[in-house]
């Protein structure tokens, strides 16, 4: 398995990977959307290793489209399609195939998505809404507010605190969801985002959060 080599045709950049994520298709862009903006996901990786079969009768590979771990610490390897009939011709068979004999030995969860897998038209444009502002700057003292605001009170309404944070209710919102893709407040995505949105504190994460050539390495130290 290697992390060297991917053919990008367009690229997105992502505030919470702090990186370029390659993009090759219209759910890999929606599924970044979402990537970026629920707070169970802690990081993604865009096509991080190509993986080689060679046999007998040849050699066979594919690059995974992503990889994800998830504040439980799950670790994802991800192929994504159009629609699941595209997961039935012969090379998608195949890159199946090898995805899962990637995902058995490291340990991770091999997973198949398509656009309506992702969630509901809601859900996905609130998604694209949150994570438009993925780099507006948050200062030292909006943290200070919001965390305050959230331990007196648990949950809030987006207005309130984005009138907490901010003189204009516009900069506030864009704070907020900024918050959000730093995995610093929880917005409800489920209904179309509001000033009236529920808006949470999001846990803390554990200490030791593993990097994607940790999961990597150790089944090879394993076989050793």
């Amino acid at each position: 398995m290697s992390g060297r080599s991917w053919t990008m045709n367009a690229a997105y950049a992502s505030a919470r990977s702090r990186c370029t994520i390659p993009i090759e298709a219209g759910t890999d862009l929606t599924a970044a959307w979402k990537d970026e903006s629920v707070t169970s996901t802690v990081k993604i990786w865009g096509q991080p290793c190509r993986v080689e079969l060679r046999t007998s009768s040849g050699r066979w590979s594919t690059v995974l489209d992503r990889a994800r771990l998830e504040d439980d610490l799950t670790l994802s390897l991800i192929e994504f399609k159009h629609d699941w009939a595209a997961f039935n011709t012969e090379k998608a068979r195949r890159q199946v195939w090898l995805g899962q004999l990637a995902a058995e030995a490291l340990g991770a969860k091999y997973v198949r998505e398509v656009r309506s897998s992702l969630g509901t038209n809601t859900f996905i444009a609130n998604c694209e809404f949150v994570q438009t502002y993925r780099f507006v700057p948050i200062t030292i003292r909006q943290r200070y507010i919001a965390q305050d605001l959230l331990d007196s009170l648990g949950t809030v309404s987006l207005g309130r605190l984005a009138d907490a944070l901010a003189s204009d209710p516009a900069n506030g919102m864009a704070v907020v969801c900024a918050m959000m893709v730093h995995r610093i407040v929880s917005i409800d995505l489920d209904r179309k985002i509001s000033r009236d949105s529920a808006v949470r504190a999001v846990p803390p994460l554990p200490d030791f959060i593993p990097g994607l050539f940790d999961a990597l390495e150790k089944p090879l130290s394993r076989a050793a």
